[in-house]
């Protein structure tokens, strides 16, 4: 945020006795942005005041504390009443920043036509979460406009989630300029969404070479690399490079991954090896999807019923994540630890948790620093306009966990099903195998040659390295007789 100067200072304390203002310059000066803002709104008009000039004031200090739900509260009560460009400006950044969108939907569609960018795509994705697509796609600013948005991590939250607009209403060229943007890094912002929706992309388009390109670039820090994983091991499958989608699954079944959501690992991975005709292996795999998958889908209906009650919901992913992983209501700890941690790895229950951590520490400001009667009307204003930001993100929680519950469950009872259809697949395979009296031929490999690429060959059941997660390759050859 801008500085305040001292010359904003002087005409925004017109209203103030001249002893606030006096006390105002010094603690401006000081930098202690809590003293100015208690000795601002203890003035006669200080707390109350619907001066533009005085909101204004009230918000840049606000912004400078790091509180940004109450800023946003005194910037949406100017825009609702003033057009003002530099305000609107603001608000439209401050929603994008911390991802709260109501306030921003209390304008009228025709009034934010006429906003500037931010604030256009701030009311555009806060109507994409409520399921309006229309209306989404109607207030997007167009491309040239969000591209010309400096750097921050405001402007990039706008270029992903208009890339998500244009994806939702299939304008594919649309949704890859945006993600295509030159992106800097050093900003508080994770660019590796960004890296996973363009190969996301890339794969819809059937580049899978691109893909994989892509996928370099993502690193193991993000959040986002563990579904990038996958999106790689599927392209090398199309790409017939089955050593690396093997390598990649092997990536993904690592020890310390033993807790993340994702059968489809196993089920491609038993395809992968039935190509290459290791039909006991392919076998193998089909058994520990149905071994660690089993129960899933009756221990998912027990834990749906959180999604009805978000606060208890997202206290337990938060003691989850710290540390605290004891199964309730009778489902299995393997079953808890894939549902849990499979619902931690979206990056909007990352985002709600850290929306209603910034909360917490609001209110904790408020009633530690606002706790005279000189106060109370700003006060009780704030730790209501706080409560209703926490329902907010509450009912957001509640929508998309019971929406991704019902997703992980179909993906469950698909890949249980897939598994069938291997079996056939497999026994038959085995069947005439035996009966052709044939045994698989290994072809031969070149380790000498491999290992000085870097490989190294090992059984994949003694000492794992958590460094070296991310990092494992297969190097084998098809046995299938005739190739």
């Amino acid at each position: 945020m801008k500085k305040l100067s001292l010359l904003t200072l002087s005409i925004l304390a017109l209203s103030a006795s001249a002893q606030n203002t006096a006390e105002l310059k010094k603690q401006i000066a000081k930098k202690d942005m809590a003293g100015a803002f208690k000795t601002f709104v203890s003035s006669p008009r200080g707390s109350s005041s619907r001066s533009p000039r005085e909101i204004s004031f009230r918000a840049s200090l606000l912004e400078r504390l790091g509180l940004y739900h109450l800023a946003i509260q005194e910037r949406a009560r100017l825009s609702s009443f003033r057009r003002d460009q530099n305000n609107d400006g603001k608000l439209g950044n401050l929603s994008l920043l911390i991802g709260r969108f109501n306030p921003v939907l209390g304008l009228s569609a025709s009034r934010v036509n006429r906003a500037p960018v931010p604030l256009q795509a701030a009311y555009a994705i806060g109507r994409l979460n409520q399921g309006n697509l229309r209306a989404a796609s109607s207030a997007l600013p167009a491309n040239n406009r969000l591209l010309a948005l400096p750097p921050a991590a405001p402007s990039y939250r706008a270029l992903l989630g208009g890339a998500g607009i244009h994806l939702a209403m299939g304008r594919y060229d649309a949704s890859m300029n945006l993600l295509g943007a030159e992106y800097q890094k050093g900003i508080n912002f994770d660019l590796g969404v960004i890296r996973l929706q363009r190969a996301r992309l890339l794969f819809d388009a059937k580049r899978y070479s691109d893909v994989l390109d892509e996928l370099l670039y993502l690193p193991k820090t993000s959040a986002s690399w563990y579904q990038g994983q996958m999106v790689g091991a599927w392209s090398a499958y199309y790409l017939k490079d089955y050593n690396l989608a093997l390598g990649i699954l092997m990536n993904t079944h690592s020890p310390y991954l033993a807790k993340k959501f994702n059968p489809e690992s196993f089920l491609l991975e038993s395809a992968v090896l039935y190509r290459l005709c290791y039909y006991e292996s392919s076998q193998r795999s089909i058994n520990k999807l149905r071994n660690k998958y089993r129960t899933l889908s009756s221990s998912i209906s027990r834990f749906s019923s959180y999604s009805k009650n978000p606060v208890q919901l997202m206290n337990i992913l938060g003691g989850y994540a710290r540390g605290k992983t004891a199964s309730q209501r009778g489902i299995p700890q393997s079953d808890w630890d894939l549902i849990v941690d499979g619902l931690l790895t979206e990056q909007v229950i990352a985002d709600l948790d850290q929306s209603l951590t910034l909360v917490a520490q609001e209110k904790a400001w408020v009633e530690q620093n606002l706790n005279g009667g000189q106060f109370s009307s700003i006060r009780n204003a704030y730790l209501g306009a706080l409560k209703s930001a926490n329902s907010e993100y509450y009912r957001r929680a509640s929508r998309f966990v019971g929406r991704f519950l019902n997703h992980m469950s179909m993906e469950t009872r698909e890949a249980l099903e897939g598994a069938l259809a291997v079996d056939v697949e497999v026994n038959t395979r085995i069947r005439d195998r035996l009966l052709s009296g044939k045994t698989p031929q290994r072809k031969e490999i070149d380790f000498d040659r491999e290992v000085k690429k870097g490989f190294e060959f090992w059984p994949f059941e003694g000492e794992f390295w958590r460094d070296e997660t991310g990092s494992y390759a297969f190097a084998t050859s098809d046995v299938c007789e005739g190739r």
